[in-house]
């Protein structure tokens, strides 16, 4: 019997990690932030004052805030009740860019952006499309920028809620479970490394202070595997070639032979919603994703934690693996029992359809689980 975890944001709430709603609000508060050299966003020391606010803090935060309430406004409009996210924000602005500078062009948006440039406070020595262009440019670096700083904890995490997911990896009970991940911060691996436990991530074997992109141990090894279909904090790219940093000093990062590499500023993390699944066709998502249906169509139960079924990729994935697999069950661990019911359509048409046989809600959290019980109730 094999098994798969599918965790989401939820899990590294306990940790310590800002919920989605918190990282929303700390990216709204752009006069935390100063522009580095290298043209990425960090922490400053004090709020950000003249001139430099006139420069980017007062445009980004018009930006940022007047499409937050055109989407809230939009949202209410169509009975959506949950708040506005920063996924939101940057699906939204990233369209804006995308189609101001041809690369996906939306005539839909263009009454849109007539409103931006007529509303919003733009560097006057450019055209307004211009300027909004390269505003919104900013804008999408300004939110992953945040969005790293926050998942990065300045203090050594809280590990031991995960107990039941280490007991599952390590049960010799059934012949594998694997973990799926849909968060940017390194919490599974602190865990997993923690517990001294192996398993294959895509990535090979060191090379120093680094570990480079070999996603052909995946399909050939027995261990656990580990796939994070969004990315993560310690992915970038070195040239062409995707890279693992194996030490928190990225910038000082060397290779066995002493080279120190350069890498990009940002690291590889998917941010957004819809947007998302463009990058779900590209290496290295698209051998996750792979390997994600390939898992499922082998898998007899899936226990998802902290993932409120809000990505369609995934949801559609899950869906259709359901049809080719009937075997598979789904138990979601859901102390409010409100995930499946807040879900997506296709998650509440697979509910529909095979929620009294096949899909479970166990009224508990993951740091509160016993996996042994889990185990015993689900899978036997």
């Amino acid at each position: 019997m094999r098994a798969v975890f599918l965790l989401g944001a939820g899990v590294s709430i306990p940790a310590g990690l800002p919920a989605t709603d918190a990282l929303t609000k700390m990216i709204l508060r752009t006069g935390d932030y100063r522009l580095h050299s290298n043209e990425c966003f960090v922490r400053a020391a004090v709020p950000v004052i003249e001139p430099y606010r006139s420069m980017w803090v007062t445009p980004l935060y018009g930006l940022l805030n007047y499409t937050h309430n055109h989407i809230q406004h939009v949202f209410c409009a169509q009975g959506i009740t949950r708040p506005v996210n920063y996924e939101d924000l940057y699906f939204a602005i990233s369209q804006v860019e995308d189609h101001l500078f041809g690369e996906f062009e939306n005539p839909a948006l263009d009454p849109f952006t007539r409103q931006l440039e007529a509303d919003l406070t733009l560097d006057p020595a450019k055209e307004k499309a211009e300027a909004l262009r390269d505003l919104a440019q900013i804008a999408c670096r300004y939110i992953q920028d945040v969005m790293s700083i926050r998942l990065r904890p300045t203090e050594q995490p809280r590990e031991d809620h995960l107990r039941c997911l280490v007991d599952a990896v390590q049960d010799q009970a059934i012949s594998c479970c694997d973990v799926v991940t849909l968060n940017h911060d390194t919490l599974i691996e602190r865990v997993l490394a923690a517990q001294k436990i192996e398993y294959h991530d895509g990535f090979g074997a060191p090379d120093g202070e680094i570990a480079r992109w070999e996603p052909q141990g995946l399909f050939e090894t027995e261990r656990p595997k580990l796939l994070k279909l969004h990315g993560s904090l310690d992915w970038c790219y070195d040239g062409h070639k995707l890279t693992k940093v194996l030490i928190g000093d990225r910038d000082h990062a060397k290779s066995k032979d002493g080279t120190r590499l350069e890498f990009p500023s940002r690291p590889l993390c998917l941010t957004g919603t819809f947007n998302k699944m463009v990058d779900y066709c590209k290496d290295p998502f698209h051998t996750m994703h792979f390997l994600f249906r390939r898992l499922l169509q082998k898998c007899d139960l899936l226990v998802v934690s902290g993932f409120s079924f809000g990505d369609k990729g995934i949801n559609t994935t899950l869906a259709q693996c359901f049809g080719e697999n009937d075997r598979l069950r789904m138990l979601v661990l859901d102390t409010n029992r409100m995930c499946l019911s807040n879900a997506r359509g296709a998650i509440t048409t697979l509910s529909e359809r095979h929620g009294k046989g096949r899909i479970f809600v166990h009224p508990e959290y993951i740091g509160t689980c016993s996996w042994s019980g889990l185990r015993d109730t689900y899978l036997n």
